[in-house]
């Protein structure tokens, strides 16, 4: 069957990529991403945030929002990761937080938000027991084959809106929301994006998406056929591509918002420089 060469560039609509293919592409995301349930020891108050698994300069870690780790961690006493099979228990003083200090603001959020949260090293291996993958920074940035700081592709985005979150706070859901690029643009040396947040699309994701806070923003590169009846990822592993970190939620206009969050260039650049730096 004929695919067009990923090189050329066709806007299509979301709503025209096959269940399959979205289905593909989030099960992949969810892999390296995890649901975080901070609290102080019990399950009479928590509070969902988001990350993403990742292994930078040889250290296991999660990348999230540096206001989750200031506003959140530090205020409480564990980190409660969901897993397949039930919950994983991080303790506040086994954990390190490195982060940039503070530029500026956007959209009156101070900015850059992005941090590391460094695992203790046996923590790397219980992650993996559960069937999650850490994601290689490093890999990344010494193969060329990636390309890492693109706009072209199917954009979404992950995270556990506390307006999801039920009675039952050991079944926290998360979300993968498949949206569109709205902008993108640097300040201070970190670049940011803007991501649509289309609030007429009914019960998909609520208008209030704190808990959105620190997950990963994800481009995923494919071709597709000129009729459209086949939409190919030639490698998941190299063209689903880690692409940024939410941190805040515009005001609501006309039933639409933006999920704005930090790029490529901050991850691959500016946070790898401050955790090979340390």
């Amino acid at each position: 069957m004929d695919i067009e060469s990923d090189k050329k560039f066709k806007e299509i609509q979301i709503g025209e990529l096959p269940p399959a293919f979205e289905k593909e592409v989030n099960k992949h995301i969810r892999v390296y991403s995890v649901v975080m349930l901070i609290s102080d020891g019990d399950d009479s108050d928590v509070i969902p945030c988001s990350g993403t698994l990742c292994k930078i300069d040889q250290s296991y870690g999660i990348v999230s929002a540096r206001h989750v780790w200031f506003n959140l961690v530090e205020k409480h006493q564990e980190i409660k990761i969901i897993m397949r099979n039930g919950l994983h228990t991080l303790k506040k003083g086994y954990l390190k937080a490195i982060y940039p200090p503070i530029h500026g603001t956007i959209y009156d959020c101070e900015v850059p938000d992005i941090v590391f949260i460094c695992l203790p090293p046996n923590e790397g291996p219980v992650f993996e027991d559960y069937g999650k993958i850490f994601y290689s920074i490093d890999k990344r940035l010494t193969d060329q084959g990636y390309d890492l700081y693109g706009d072209d592709g199917y954009w979404a985005t992950f995270g556990s809106p506390s307006k999801l979150l039920g009675r039952e706070k050991r079944k926290a859901p998360s979300l993968v929301y498949c949206t569109e690029l709205k902008e993108k643009y640097e300040r201070d040396g970190w670049d940011y994006l803007a991501l649509d947040l289309n609030l007429e699309e009914g019960e998909q994701i609520p208008e209030d998406v704190r808990g959105m806070s620190g997950g990963g923003i994800w481009r995923t590169k494919f071709s597709m056929a000129p009729n459209l009846e086949a939409f190919v990822i030639e490698n998941v592993y190299r063209d689903i591509i880690f692409s940024g970190v939410n941190f805040c939620q515009t005001r609501i206009e006309k039933r639409h918002s933006k999920i704005i969050g930090h790029g490529p260039k901050s991850i691959y650049q500016c946070l790898v420089d401050l955790v090979k730096g340390l």
